[in-house]
Order: C-alpha cells, then sequence, then structure tokens
C-alpha cells in the first residue's frame, strides 16, 4: 500500500515484535495496521477497529489483497472499546487533518477552528480510553495527521499530567532509522512538516505504561 514516509515511520515507532497483541485503534483504511503485520512477520494478532462499517469493508479488503493472516476487523468506538488488553496500540487518532492540505486541498474550505475543537475532544476520550487497554510494560503510539498543537501536544500535557505515575514518554529516536532522527525533537516526540522535509504534516509520541 502506498503511504506517506512520516504514516510509514509512525509505525516503526509502535515497534511491535511478532506474536504480539496489537491495536490499531482508528484503523481504517487499513494501511498502518498492513505495515504492522509487516514489521510482525504476520505472527500475532492486530485488532484494527473502525467505528464505521463501511470503512471496515475497506480494511477487510486491503488485508485480502495483501494476503495478511493476522488481522481481525471489529466495528467499535475507540472511545469505549474495552474487550482485552494488549502489548502495544496505535492511536491513529481522528484529526483536522491539516498535516495533509498539500494531497487534499480542498480541506482549506472545508476546516474551521470548529474542526480542531471537536477533534480534540474526541482525541482525550480515545486517549483515555485505549490506555486504559494497555498492558503493564506495554507501549501505545498517539499520532496524528495535523500540525495543531490543540490537537497534539495540548492533547498529550493533559493526559501526561494525569496520569505520569503510570506512563511516561519514551524517546522516538530509539525505534526510528538514524536519517530520521532530526524528525526527533528534544522532548522524544515525531514530528514533520509539509514545508520541510518534503512529507506530510505529522505528530507522534511513544508511550510507555509503568510495570
Amino acid at each position: 500500500m502506498v503511504q506517506d514516509q512520516a504514516a510509514q515511520l509512525i509505525s516503526l515507532m509502535l515497534a511491535p515484535r511478532p506474536g504480539e497483541t496489537v491495536l490499531d485503534a482508528c484503523a481504517a483504511p487499513g494501511g498502518k495496521a498492513a505495515h504492522l503485520a509487516e514489521i510482525m512477520q504476520d505472527r500475532g494478532m492486530i485488532i484494527a477497529l473502525d467505528a464505521d462499517a463501511r470503512r471496515i469493508g475497506k480494511i477487510r479488503e486491503n488485508i485480502r489483497r495483501l494476503g495478511i493472516a493476522i488481522i481481525k476487523t471489529v466495528q467499535g468506538d475507540a472511545a469505549r472499546y474495552a474487550e482485552e488488553a494488549f502489548d502495544k496500540i496505535l492511536i491513529d487518532a481522528p484529526c483536522s487533518g491539516l498535516g495533509v492540505l498539500r494531497r487534499h486541498p480542498d480541506g482549506r474550505w472545508t476546516k474551521s477552528l470548529r474542526t480542531i475543537t471537536d477533534r480534540r475532544a474526541l482525541q482525550k476520550q480515545i486517549l483515555k480510553n485505549c490506555a486504559g487497554l494497555l498492558k503493564p510494560g506495554g507501549a501505545f503510539v498517539y499520532a496524528t495527521c495535523t500540525t495543531e498543537p490543540e490537537e497534539n501536544e495540548d492533547v498529550i500535557a493533559d493526559f501526561m499530567h494525569t496520569r505520569s505515575r503510570e506512563f511516561i514518554i519514551e524517546d522516538a529516536r530509539s525505534y526510528l532509522p538514524p536519517a530520521a532522527a532530526p524528525l526527533v525533537g528534544s522532548d522524544g516526540i515525531f514530528r514533520t512538516f509539509p514545508h520541510e522535509p518534503e512529507m506530510d504534516g505529522f505528530f507522534g509520541v511513544r508511550i510507555i505504561r509503568k510495570n
């Protein structure tokens, strides 16, 4: 599947191992879930969760085409899903999408400040719920394809303010290729912008649950 470089680096940040149980919390259309399955050598289990039945169909279509065995599609709300515990969780959160305007220029006319506000509220709900599904010692990656602090740094700051005894931010550089190290700040958080380098605007933070 064709993905922007920034999107591919998000999957590498999660670094799932063969045999692990992984949740892709907002999975459609399945590009990152498929990449995670490849990293895991198609061994283990990935729950590809999405609230939209039509988009679930797109995930199934892609995993059939790619011949992937370990992805199980589930229709459900990532802000409420609570079926089991996971070794790794990818929260590719619904966002304003302002980091991908170069590929979706119509967003300049269809998005507003209200878009950011509404998405931020949902992001916080999803983050809070999914963090509770992570096993001790496990890791999750919170990612968006937007550059707005309200949906990125502010969401993580609010989460860590109340959960710092349980969770810690881990430097993303440990999981990325050396060439991607400049994309990680001194705070350990991954950020890209459409103007430099030439890839989508993405935000990603890797957080581990303490034992």
